[in-house]
């Protein structure tokens, strides 16, 4: 009789033994997987931090939150574009937040700030616009680099000029007018080197300091009369004031501009220089005014949500945030092993906004197509419009060590 009793004691304990594993197994699966989201919400790149933000938030809601039956939670932070707060909230992220893999980061310096960190603790981790030392020397296998280098947006393209150029217009000399300061600087060496090895010219350097409020000495001084173009690398509020005082002196209907990434951007760049942009050249990574289908989608959600066009950077974080999930769709949702998930992010690819390919080098930096614009005046307002592309630009090794 106690033996029976001790087999029924053994068969109910082993069914409730294996219905609470099952339902350990269920929380487990119905766990949602966390994303965390780092920018600067507040501080001096917030508009940039807050369009990225969007651009990310656009492209989850567009999959509903979910990849296959597991739902997305994406946890937002702000960076302040300061790194001691990036290391901060990136540590509260990973350590308390348990985020499965990083989303983020539009500051170089907050990009660098995490990178050692960010490689011990072993985090998938994507860099919407921070850090060209990522994908060279700072290079981490968990770290992948969305953005363009300097090198990787002015070698290539810089040939395009002399070679292509636009309406039957080629540009063999250019003067390089660049703020002084640490990015403008790689700019330089970087186009220089493209544009001369086919046979073009920089006959003159410019280069009036970060947050020049007058750049009229800076713009007298300008060759005009020997040069075809301005090759310029002002970006932020100094490339909207450079623009207004360019055609205030009346150097528009002396000298065009070739504004070099994102000198000349949408969403509060393009519409603040007003009319004053109507016909400046000019490339990055992204064109709003693309009749694409991928582009009218995000450019109409994007506006919805914020009321103007996404600016460049709004293309990269929307980009990462493509990655990230096709990522997650490569691993059926399973975030468990953080080595297969950086394994898999390694191996993406999908089409941009821009209709082009895009995927990840041997150093984790993104391959994508260069975008050929001109500002153009329509009904009122200058927005830009493709003129020609490059694809599959890749970061130049080879050329920069």
């Amino acid at each position: 009789m106690r033996s029976g009793n001790t087999i029924v004691l053994l068969i109910v304990a082993t069914i409730i033994f294996t219905l609470e594993g099952t339902s350990i197994v269920c929380a487990q699966a119905e766990k949602p997987i966390r994303i965390g989201v780092p920018y600067p919400i507040t501080g001096p790149l917030a508009a940039d931090g807050i369009g990225t933000k969007n651009a990310v938030t656009v492209l989850f809601e567009e999959k509903g939150m979910k990849v296959g039956n597991r739902k997305i939670e994406l946890i937002f932070e702000d960076d302040e574009a300061k790194p001691d707060v990036a290391l901060t909230k990136t540590k509260k992220l990973v350590e308390f937040d348990r985020v499965d893999l990083l989303n983020g980061y539009v500051s170089t310096g907050t990009g660098y700030a995490v990178r050692d960190y960010l490689h011990d603790a072993k985090i998938p981790t994507l860099m919407t616009a921070a850090g060209a030392k990522h994908s060279r020397e700072w290079f981490s296998p968990w770290i992948f680099r969305v953005t363009p280098s300097t090198y990787q947006y002015s070698y290539e393209p810089a040939k395009w000029w002399y070679q292509k150029g636009y309406k039957g217009k080629t540009y063999k000399k250019v003067v390089f007018v660049g703020s002084d300061y640490a990015s403008p600087r790689e700019v330089v060496v970087a186009f220089k080197k493209g544009f001369e090895e086919v046979g073009g010219k920089v006959i003159q350097e410019v280069w009036p300091p970060m947050g020049c409020p007058d750049f009229g000495p800076y713009l007298s001084s300008v060759k005009v009369d020997e040069a075809d173009a301005i090759a310029v690398a002002i970006f932020g509020n100094d490339a909207i004031r450079f623009v207004k005082q360019w055609a205030e002196y009346g150097l528009n209907k002396r000298i065009p501009i070739i504004g070099i990434g994102g000198f000349c951007a949408e969403g509060n760049g393009v519409p603040a220089m007003g009319l004053a942009a109507d016909g400046i050249l000019s490339w990055y990574v992204s064109c709003s005014q693309s009749d694409l289908p991928e582009n009218k989608k995000f450019v109409e959600a994007f506006k919805k949500r914020t009321g103007i066009l996404p600016n460049d950077y709004a293309y990269l974080a929307y980009n990462s945030a493509q990655a990230a999930y096709k990522t997650l769709e490569m691993v059926k949702g399973n975030v468990t092993d953080k080595t297969k998930l950086r394994d898999a992010l390694q191996k993406v690819e999908f089409t941009t906004p821009m209709g082009g390919r895009a995927f990840f080098d041997s150093k984790n930096a993104m391959v994508y197509d260069m975008i050929f614009r001109e500002a153009r005046r329509t009904n009122g307002e200058c927005h830009l419009f493709e003129i020609g592309r490059i694809k599959n630009v890749k970061e130049p090794y080879e050329v920069f060590p």
